[in-house]
């Protein structure tokens, strides 16, 4: 599809979906935003995805600053978890994934020896005990 294309259906599902009752609020519900959940009135999911739309086709002010104008502030609720301070729009998105070392595989094993370690060694110790009192 064209760009032209693609911005004359968003602009028509902007004006066709109503703000009204448009509200979403994101809660975590575990220690961190790893564990959480969005709520949302039909209106707010509708809004949300028009406003994605309207920022994947939003102008980037300079190559060197990504960031995009997204209207989000009038979906989300005051009392959600997350609220957001800027969008970005990248070409390419590097997601960085963590690898686990040889050094990171060893600790669980240093540390199951060395409880396994004291525990010996408390039994040694408790029989030595208890026999020196026999």
């Amino acid at each position: 599809m064209e760009t032209d294309e693609l911005n004359s259906i968003v602009n028509r599902l902007d004006q066709d979906i109503s703000r009204d009752n448009a509200k979403i609020t994101i809660q975590k519900y575990g220690g961190d935003l790893t564990e959480s959940f969005v709520v949302g009135t039909t209106n707010g999911y509708l809004r949300l995805g028009v406003e994605f739309l309207k920022a994947g086709l939003a102008p980037q002010a300079s190559p060197e600053r990504p960031a995009i104008d997204v209207d989000v502030e009038y979906l989300i609720d005051d009392d959600s978890d997350v609220q957001f301070d800027y969008f970005e729009r990248k070409n390419q998105l590097t997601i960085k994934s963590y690898q686990s070392s040889f050094v990171d595989k060893l600790i669980p094993l240093v540390l199951l020896a060395i409880v396994g370690s004291i525990l010996v060694l408390a039994i040694v110790g408790l029989r030595t005990v208890i026999r020196a009192f026999s």
